[in-house]
């Protein structure tokens, strides 16, 4: 559409005028009530259509080939925060960055995030990247390669937005992630409006099972 069009051509000059914007949102344990880490979420303050989230920009970027320069932009903005808030005392606060498959299946993805990291003085397990499960189907070989390599490192790695797409215990089995995290959809639905209590049970079983985190 026009409005994408528009959008695309505006994302380049967006990046170098620091347009994008990193929000974090505190991750909060449900059982101690303590803050276990914070979610980064970029944000696009656009000068005429406003606040846009990611949904709005994403795939823009990975097809203009932008999501590299994007993704390095929200890296740097949170690992900067980050450190800030160990100096402050939060000595085991982490961070959760979200990444795009084509990104994170880049062949010099980790190899920058791991400078990244050592340019802000964060150790590997200061940072847990997010994937989705569509990647996992783009390239499952591959993508458990990365994982593996990255939590040998020190590096967390969860799946987000579990249940909406390929769930599969084929790749499950696999892939040895340290979290997943159920579908906001799901979890909406448990004030029994809908019949979404059994899924999560499900999930909740799955993932013990397996022995990941939710």
């Amino acid at each position: 559409s026009g409005r994408c069009i528009a959008l695309e051509n505006d994302l380049r000059p967006a990046l170098k005028r620091d347009e994008l914007e990193v929000h974090f949102q505190p991750v909060v344990d449900g059982c101690s009530g303590r803050i276990d880490s914070i979610e980064a979420l970029v944000r696009w303050r656009h000068p005429t259509a406003g606040m846009l989230d990611p949904a709005h920009f994403i795939a823009l970027a990975e097809e203009s080939g932008l999501i590299r320069e994007l993704t390095a932009t929200v890296m740097n903005q949170a690992f900067r925060r980050l450190r800030e808030w160990r100096d402050a005392g939060l000595a085991d606060l982490r961070v959760a960055v979200n990444v795009s498959a084509r990104e994170f299946l880049r062949t010099r993805f980790i190899e920058d995030t791991m400078q990244r990291l050592t340019a802000s003085d964060l150790p590997p397990d200061a940072l847990e990247l997010e994937i989705t499960e569509s990647m996992l189907i783009e390239d499952l070989d591959l993508a458990v390669a990365r994982v593996n390599y990255l939590r040998g490192l020190g590096v967390r790695v969860s799946i987000d937005d579990f249940g909406t797409r390929y769930s599969s215990l084929g790749y499950l089995h696999r892939l040895p992630v340290n979290t997943i995290k159920i579908d906001q959809s799901f979890v909406r639905g448990l004030d029994g409006t809908r019949n979404s209590g059994p899924i999560v049970s499900a999930i909740v079983a799955i993932a013990a099972g397996f022995g990941f985190d939710l």
